[in-house]
């Protein structure tokens, strides 16, 4: 064999690698996708290729870093709808602020995050059905019980939800400020006769009630729960009031302006809902504590 011909093969095999390792990483759109029209979002998201994707970063269950067999539901979810659409994940990371911003503005293309969907935030950016329906919950320090009455007329009363504080007398209660839990707090007139106190993090109005500087602490019940799924200690000391006290949505967030993309999302919702494969997911971080570190 020549080393002319050594030398074409060598160039050939090279060139068929190359296509390779490109096919290999190359994500092909859904055909329906890319035969929409010209302009409209979903073909641009064909043409792209990807999928942005906003998350709030490093709030277990939701995300959780360098866990590579349970990297947190919306994460999970985010991968299932961009493997649905044949699109390539990009994450975007950003608190709920941030997040209802990237979305308004365009530069994400849908946001998970634990988002609630009110009427002030609708008009900034497009909400879809729930992907996942939460109510806002606590944790009750069981110091701030009331004395059990010994009278069999007077049965001890059960705390199970956020309303039941009304009779547990006078509390401090936390609550991550600019969230519909702190709207809930000061406008309700069932929680008046409370002290509100507000933090810039959920994180830090639970660090409060440990250290005993409020009673209790406010949140949705997702974030209650996998809490207590983190440290079930915290069952010894606190009591989770999780039943339903208000239905909350926790919804995708779109940019506005385009109807058929919020129209084609909110089917996808839908169909995830029907087939079983959000419930899927959510039971894999809500059933059992597999994925605590």
């Amino acid at each position: 064999m020549s080393s002319k011909t050594v030398s074409r093969l060598r160039i050939g095999l090279t060139a068929i690698l190359v296509i390779s390792v490109v096919l290999a990483n190359t994500v092909w759109a859904a055909p329906g996708l890319s035969e929409r029209p010209k302009g409209s979002y979903l073909r641009k998201l064909a043409d792209a290729g990807v999928l942005r994707i906003g998350l709030q970063k490093n709030v277990p269950p939701f995300h959780i870093p360098d866990n590579e067999e349970y990297p947190g539901l919306d994460v999970e979810i985010g991968r299932a709808i961009a493997e649905h659409m044949g699109l390539k994940p990009q994450f975007v990371f950003g608190d709920l602020d941030q997040l209802i911003d990237l979305a308004a503005q365009g530069k994400i293309d849908v946001a998970l995050g634990g988002i609630s969907s009110d009427l002030e935030r609708s008009l900034r950016a497009n909400f879809t059905e729930p992907y996942l329906k939460t109510t806002p919950a606590a944790l009750l320090n069981r110091k701030s019980l009331p004395p059990e009455t010994s009278s069999v007329d007077f049965p001890r009363k059960k705390f199970e939800s956020l309303l039941d504080l009304r009779y547990a007398g006078s509390l401090k209660i936390g609550v991550k400020q600019g969230t519909t839990n702190e709207e809930i707090l000061k406008t309700d007139t069932e929680f008046s006769m409370h002290q509100i106190v507000t933090f810039d993090s959920n994180e830090q109005a639970l660090q409060a009630l440990l250290a005993g500087e409020v009673d209790a602490f406010v949140a949705d019940g997702v974030y209650i729960q996998a809490q207590t799924i983190m440290n079930k200690e915290l069952l010894s000391r606190f009591i989770p009031l999780l039943a339903v006290y208000r239905e909350e949505h926790l919804s995708l967030v779109l940019p506005p302006g385009d109807a058929e993309y919020w129209l084609y999302m909110n089917f996808m919702v839908k169909e995830m809902h029907r087939t079983g494969e959000i419930k899927k997911i959510y039971d894999r971080y809500f059933s059992s504590g597999s994925w605590v570190q």
